[in-house]
């Protein structure tokens, strides 16, 4: 600890993961200057720059082949990742994915919901995308062509971070435990 000539692997990775990180946001506001002339830059306080390291670092797992000519995400796995490369926050369509028990099949619905493009959950690789209701999941991709996809109509009404996947959901009844009850009380 303290010594950052002992820590040379976690030195290396966390500039590699700093360079690649940079790298996604300039791509980011390189094809939204392109599109948008009124562009200027994104914010300090924008929340789609805490996607930015969690992308960054799947970018790295799941597609940069190590000296083994593996990924990390191979090495960890023992399988390849089989899902289709999208561009960080682009403008796509995802199939949102929704629980159905007790609810009628949507057949006449839209399937296909618009949302902004942050990765892949870890666990179950869902798709997942930022919308005004928070981060929607969902099991498909559909593009929207090259000119629709970095419009910054609906940017500002963003909302969901990586911590708070549904904001306004934290008024939920929350569990205390008190002395000598052997499971908690809702408040």
């Amino acid at each position: 600890m303290g010594d950052h000539q002992a820590n040379g692997d976690i030195e290396s990775a966390v500039k590699e993961l700093k360079r690649q990180m940079r790298a996604i946001r300039a791509q980011l506001e390189a094809k939204l200057k392109q599109h948008n002339v009124e562009f200027k830059g994104l914010d300090e306080k924008d929340p789609i720059l805490t996607w930015i390291p969690t992308f960054a670092g799947d970018v790295i797992a799941r597609y940069r082949r190590g000296t083994g000519g593996k990924t990390p995400w191979e090495r960890e796995t023992g399988r390849q990742w089989n899902k289709q490369a999208q561009v960080f926050c682009a403008k796509v369509r995802i199939k949102e994915a929704v629980e159905r028990q007790g609810v009628p099949k949507r057949d006449w619905e839209a399937r296909m919901v618009p949302v902004r493009y942050v990765g892949h959950h870890k666990r179950t690789a869902s798709v997942m995308g930022l919308a005004p209701e928070g981060v929607k999941l969902g099991s498909g991709v559909s593009r929207l062509p090259e000119q629709q996809r970095w419009t910054l109509e609906g940017w500002s009404e963003l909302e969901g971070l990586p911590w708070d996947l549904k904001p306004g959901a934290g008024d939920a009844p929350i569990a205390v435990q008190g002395a000598g009850e052997p499971f908690p009380v809702l408040v």
